[in-house]
C-alpha cells in the first residue's frame, strides 16, 4: 500500500511523505508504483522551481519525503 501524508504548520505546507508500494505487480513492471514516483518526483521539482527554501529531501526505493524551511 502507498501511504502520502501531508504536514501543515501555521496554515503553511511544510512536509510531505510518500512511503510504500502499491503491489499491483512485481518491482520493475508495476505501473501504479511507476505513475506515483512520477507524480510525487515532479510535485517536489515543481516546488523546487518556485520555493528555494527546501531543507533536505529524500528520495529512496519505494519512499520520497521533503520538509520545507521554517521562515522567522
Amino acid at each position: 500500500m502507498i501511504e502520502l501524508l501531508f504536514q501543515r504548520d501555521n496554515n503553511r505546507w511544510c512536509s510531505f511523505q510518500s512511503k510504500g508500494h502499491s503491489g499491483y505487480k512485481n518491482s520493475g513492471e508495476d505501473i501504479v508504483c511507476a505513475a506515483i514516483s512520477a507524480i510525487v518526483q515532479t510535485a517536489l521539482l515543481g516546488i523546487k522551481a518556485f520555493d528555494k527554501e527546501i531543507s533536505s529531501y529524500v528520495i529512496e526505493d519505494g519512499f520520497l519525503e521533503w520538509n520545507l524551511t521554517t521562515k522567522t
